[in-house]
């Protein structure tokens, strides 16, 4: 099961991410446009969340591969390209030992 591995990673790279940045991060996944088949996240949800609830949402509505991309685009979109690439780098090196 990758669920908890992939929340925790979800976390981990919104962490670091101050109170103002958290803020941006979740108005630009409030308004981000989804892929067919999904629906966005309520605004009032992702009101005040914290990383890990913000994590959390992200795995319920959009399953782990599409949470990880989301997260990855919208930490970008929010300037956090730091955190976005550390993402996209420990999501390539999972999937090549085929966790």
């Amino acid at each position: 099961m990758k669920a908890p591995a992939t929340w925790l990673r979800l976390c981990v790279s919104m962490a670091p991410l101050e109170e103002k940045e958290l803020e941006k991060f979740t108005r630009r996944l409030r308004d981000l446009p989804v892929q067919q088949g999904s629906e966005r996240i309520p605004g009032a949800q992702l009101q005040r969340a914290t990383a890990g609830e913000t994590s959390g949402l992200l795995l319920c509505y959009y399953g782990e591969d599409y949470a990880v991309q989301v997260a990855e685009g919208t930490l970008r979109a929010a300037g956090c390209a730091l955190q976005a690439d550390w993402l996209r780098q420990t999501n390539s090196g999972l999937q090549k030992l085929g966790q």
